[in-house]
Parts: C-alpha cells; structure tokens; sequence
C-alpha cells in the first residue's frame, strides 16, 4: 500500500517510497489530512467529485474521510505528508490541486528522514511546524475536472472521455442528453461548476500531461486529445501551465 490506514501518533507524518507505473490504490480514506505529492513521475487522483492528474511540481491536498482513489501513470517516487486533524484550526477543509513551492518539497523531503518521535523544541519540531504554515498557503490550481453526479450527465460525459480525439461540441451533449443546448448548459454547470467547454479544455490538458510525460510527440499528444495541430493544443498548454509541451516535457525529463 502507497498510503497507509494508520499513522505515528504524532502531528504529521511522510511516507516515503518508490512504486512502478500502472499500480492502483482502490478507494479509500484516511481519518487525518494528506499531502498526495510525487516528486518523481505521474499520478491520476479520483474522488467521487472530481479528478485529478498531479506532474511533480504540484500535489493534492486530501481532507479527512474523503474516499480516493489513486492510478499511477508512469514510475514514481512518492512523498505523501499525513496531518492530524488537529494539528492546525486552520488547515483548508476541502480538496485541491496546488503548485509545490521549492520551500515546501524541501521541507517534506527532508521530514521524511525523521523518526517517529518528534521531541519538542528541536529543529525537526521546527522544520514540522513550517510544514504546516505552508501547507495553510496552498492555492487551488486549475489542474482538476469535476465530475457531475447526475448518472447519465457521467455516463454522458465518460463517453465523451473516451473519445477526447472527437471534436466535441456542447450540441453533441445536448444530443446525448435528449435536450436542447440552453437546458444542457444551464444543467452542466450546475453539476460541475463549469462551463462545457472549459471542463472539456481541463480534460483534454490533464489527458495531454499524461501523454507528454510518456514521451509522446507534441503533434501526437494534440491529435489525440482533440486539437486540429500542436499549435492550438500548446496555446492551451500554456494558458494553464505556464509554459510549452516542449519546455514541460524538458523540464520533466
């Protein structure tokens, strides 16, 4: 197991290890907070609400009791920070994506050197306790599609999913759906919070990271996912990740 039911009785916890592409963690929860940060590699995270794909710079934060479920895309090395729930009044109460800050994944990577038992008034405690201002700091990111719980909207919207090359438009939806595009849209961003298009563009760009990081071409990355050349498909990339493919695909490499 990746992420482990019970954890040191102390007020956060990393857990440090290295696991192969295409493991599964089936659904689960914790009763603390949790980290979900791989240094190294991809990870696909599911809840019943949303999903999300994590490069290496950024992490999910997990409040308690939430069942997820976890797909790793390519090789990893994994550093998952477990908090008590009372280690803070103030810790955000609600799942995100959120950028790594340099400060933090050096903090993490070194907390994880650390035994079970913290003492207090020593550098540890402290390193644990920037950990945890930090952590208060993290800034929800794009980087995540909400899914809706109306069952046939999902069943709708993982047809869809399952042909992102297709150039989906919301009158297919609305033709799926037996309604008019007004109800469709009306309807949609109720259940997701988003526009069509917008969840449909999140899609194809968490979809894209996954073929990027596996070394697929730019060009190949883009006709799959749904984009006519590589050069709409990297205008895309950018407005979300701040730079090309190809510079992320460097950068990852």
């Amino acid at each position: 197991m990746i992420f482990k039911n019970e954890i040191p009785n102390q007020v956060i916890h990393v857990y440090s290890a290295k696991y192969p592409s295409k493991h599964v963690e089936e659904w689960h929860h914790h009763s603390c907070y949790q980290l979900i940060y791989a240094i190294s590699g991809l990870i696909r995270v599911h809840t019943n609400d949303a999903m999300w794909i994590l490069p290496s710079t950024y992490a999910v934060w997990m409040p308690p009791y939430i069942e997820h479920r976890l797909e790793i895309l390519t090789d990893i090395e994994i550093r998952s920070v477990f908090v008590q729930p009372l280690a803070r009044a103030d810790l955000i109460n609600y799942p995100l994506t959120s950028q790594v800050s340099p400060l933090l994944r050096e903090l993490i990577i070194n907390a994880a050197t650390f035994n079970n038992n913290v003492l207090s008034h020593t550098r540890e405690e402290r390193v644990i306790e920037l950990i945890l201002d930090e952590l208060r700091l993290l800034k929800k990111e794009p980087l995540y599609v909400p899914l809706p719980r109306d069952g046939k909207l999902k069943s709708a919207c993982e047809s869809i999913l399952n042909k992102l090359y297709y150039p989906w438009q919301l009158a297919d939806l609305a033709n799926i759906m037996s309604v008019n595009e007004r109800t469709i849209t009306r309807y949609f961003r109720q259940e997701t919070g988003l526009s069509f298009q917008e969840w449909l563009r999140r899609q194809r760009l968490l979809t894209g990271l996954s073929y990027l990081i596996k070394k697929h071409s730019i060009t190949e990355t883009a006709l799959k996912v749904g984009y006519d050349n590589p050069s709409a498909f990297a205008t895309m990339f950018k407005s979300y990740m701040g730079c090309t493919p190809s510079e992320y695909q460097l950068n990852a490499s």
